[in-house]
């Protein structure tokens, strides 16, 4: 048995079963925890970093928090539908719900309408431009996947895109309900560029898959080099930006960076790709969350 035969938290998945059953955990595991967790957090600790704290303003931090959860949980379960034979050809990959037939395609688009409707609904109500901006995110988490809009066939395109809906645009989205989107500026432009040099790492492990369905990636066009290059022109870049808009809080995050050049294409034992994409995620989460943390301490 493979030690990373439960996706994700692949030590948790099983002991989750006793508890919600097979079905449940699941579903758990299309939405991919782990990567909705920095969504979450750009929710909630990003709007009440724009604010002053009130019963009110949590209320409202954590509907953001759930909405931009939800509507990152309908990427991936989009994303898993269409690249359902991809993954059903990877060994790694077959385990998953929909390739080991755990969830019918049908079954998890219905997942994912569920949760865009119930995100769109309630992001509506934490102000015009919140909702909006809502609906662009969830299109272009949609699209990324789908025709006929999908960037993948084009690999600096494809992560642009994500840079700007994962780093760019949440920032913007939760200062809205609070204060103008132009005070959101600062830290959607450090977001974006940790998601530029950052995001491409988890096409390491699938370099072959992702070519053999037509999908371009830097790893598989320019190579793990280049992918690597970008990574550390992308942290020089983030680390300069942190200086000029003396945003100096951020400098916490430039130590993983160090870490996960250091270790690239090393496996992590805790998740399912390598060091470097699980430092991806946990720099993004730290750029949600230092503005809240800079605003409590003064």
């Amino acid at each position: 048995m493979s030690r990373f035969k439960y996706y994700g938290l692949h030590h948790y998945y099983p002991r989750l079963k006793r508890f919600l059953g097979t079905k449940m955990v699941a579903y758990l595991r299309l939405c991919r925890p782990f990567t909705v967790a920095p969504a979450f957090v750009a929710g909630l600790f990003l709007t009440l970093a724009s604010t002053e704290i009130s019963l009110e303003a949590f209320r409202a931090a954590l509907d953001a928090g759930v909405v931009l959860a939800l509507l990152q949980a309908t990427g991936q379960i989009v994303n898993q539908v269409v690249d359902a034979e991809l993954d059903r050809s990877l060994p790694g990959k077959r385990d998953r719900p929909i390739p080991s037939g755990l969830v019918e395609r049908d079954e998890a688009m219905g997942l994912a309408w569920v949760f865009s409707i119930v995100a769109l609904a309630r992001a509506f109500t934490l102000g015009l431009t919140f909702g909006l901006l809502s609906l662009v995110i969830l299109f272009m988490a949609v699209f990324y996947s789908l025709r006929p809009f999908s960037p993948r066939g084009h690999a600096i395109i494809s992560l642009t895109w994500q840079a700007f809906s994962r780093g760019f645009l949440p920032p913007i989205l939760c200062f809205s309900i609070y204060k103008t989107p132009y005070d959101a500026l600062p830290i959607s432009m450090l977001a974006f560029t940790w998601c530029l040099g950052w995001q491409g790492t988890k096409d390491i492990t699938d370099v072959e898959g992702d070519r053999a369905f037509g999908i371009k990636t830097v790893a598989n066009t320019h190579g793990l080099k280049g992918l690597k290059a970008l990574s550390i022109a992308s942290s020089m870049m983030f680390t300069v930006e942190i200086i000029v808009l003396k945003k100096l809080m951020f400098l916490a995050v430039v130590p993983l960076a160090l870490y996960g050049l250091l270790n690239y294409e090393r496996k992590s034992t805790s998740m399912e790709n390598t060091v470097s994409w699980l430092v991806f995620y946990l720099g993004l989460g730290l750029c949600f969350l230092i503005p809240f943390v800079g605003r409590i301490i003064g």
